[in-house]
């Protein structure tokens, strides 16, 4: 009797230690919902503050025939992090013109070897094309590396740990496969790209990871596959009647017509092209917002805060589209006015969800980080502008 009471007692502790264990771990997953937050990134700068900016670095880049690009993009990109903040806190990028003149030279020796190549050996240039083609991953390998390391927020530099063999995957391989597959392929290219981007970012020592499916990229392609088709449709139809004047009028009677009939069919043609490459244009603008949205959205930091992008896509075609006509009709001085107004509108609509107390996840934060990786710190590298 005394030891079925024992049993029974026994079996009612253990029960009602399993109903505290629940109860705890309830009280624990409500606290984590309840700190399940929003946190949206802000864009502090004004176009009238960057303007002076953009003065100084564009009369500089003229005075030194370009030798100040590099020196132009550091004052640049340090602005617009400065002025960059999430939960209060801005960031900060690193680099020296110096850094980022190794880059410059690189693009600019090539240009200029390319163009020599070409007008001495046209057959030769193919070769010199296979060779970059070859060696590009790479070269977005040490980008990405780069621009990761000299990138920090709340003094902690971000890193980038992706491999070569994986760039060459993503890039080359992934990028071939979209061009020969006319775009119908673009959605698996572009989920493998953004994987090898994001799985090879961490923070403080911990990792970010994307897991954006094929299919929801695939469902993004309708509104560009619409932009695409009713914009080539007047663009089609402009191009025709171009044509057709052109092919009416012989080389004879070219030269019988008087000069400024042939000048203005000359530049009508020309000018032909434009609703074409508004149209692309304006798709690829769709398109690459609607993969950021899927592929942001579906990351995470430390396996735990998701990433937010919810981008309207037509509303930042249509910023990046008028921004452009802008700039034109203003001979570039409204330029800093559209940049500001670009990156304000990107970083309004990017965040995190950070899941219990950001205070306490970046001291953790600090404490591996720290102790994280400052062999990174010194590592080669150069920007590309990608």
């Amino acid at each position: 009797m005394v030891m079925d009471i024992a049993v029974i007692d026994g079996a009612e502790s253990d029960r009602i230690r399993r109903e505290e264990q629940a109860a705890g771990l309830f009280t624990q997953q409500r606290r984590l919902e309840e700190t399940h937050v929003l946190h949206r990134a802000e864009f502090h700068g004004n176009a009238r503050e960057y303007f002076g900016i953009w003065v100084v670095n564009t009369l500089f880049t003229l005075l030194t025939l370009g030798l100040y690009a590099p020196w132009a993009k550091v004052r640049r990109n340090r602005y617009f992090h400065a002025n960059t903040t999430l939960s209060g806190f801005a960031f900060d990028y690193h680099a020296t013109g110096g850094q980022l003149l190794k880059g410059w030279l690189l693009v600019a020796v090539y240009l200029i070897g390319y163009n020599l190549i070409v007008d001495t050996y046209p057959l030769a240039s193919l070769g010199v094309l296979a060779v970059v083609l070859g060696i590009f991953p790479w070269l977005v390998e040490r980008a990405l590396r780069f621009k990761a390391k000299v990138t920090s927020y709340r003094n902690l530099r971000f890193h980038f740990h992706g491999k070569l063999s994986k760039a060459y995957i993503s890039v080359l391989l992934g990028g071939l496969l979209g061009l020969f597959s006319v775009g119908l392929l673009a959605p698996i290219f572009s989920k493998i790209y953004y994987r090898y981007m994001f799985d090879g970012v961490s923070y403080g020592g911990r990792r970010f990871e994307t897991t954006g499916r094929i299919w929801s990229i695939y469902k993004t392609i309708w509104l560009p596959a619409v932009v695409l088709i009713v914009g080539l449709l007047p663009a089609s139809v402009v191009m025709a009647y171009v044509l057709s004047k052109e092919f009416s009028l012989m080389p004879r009677e070219i030269m019988l017509d008087s000069w400024w009939r042939a000048i203005f069919h000359m530049l009508f043609s020309y000018v032909a092209i434009i609703p074409f490459l508004l149209a692309y244009y304006l798709m690829l603008i769709v398109y690459r917002t609607g993969v950021r949205n899927v592929m942001w959205s579906a990351a995470t930091f430390d396996g735990k805060h998701r990433l937010v992008s919810d981008i309207p896509r037509m509303r930042y075609a249509w910023i990046l589209i008028s921004n452009t006509v802008v700039t034109i009709l203003s001979l570039g001085l409204l330029r800093p006015w559209a940049a500001v107004r670009e990156r304000r509108f990107l970083v309004a609509f990017t965040g995190i969800w950070i899941t219990g107390d950001i205070e306490e996840l970046h001291a953790e934060l600090e404490t591996s980080g720290s102790a994280f990786g400052s062999e990174f710190m010194d590592s080669d590298g150069f920007d590309l502008g990608f």
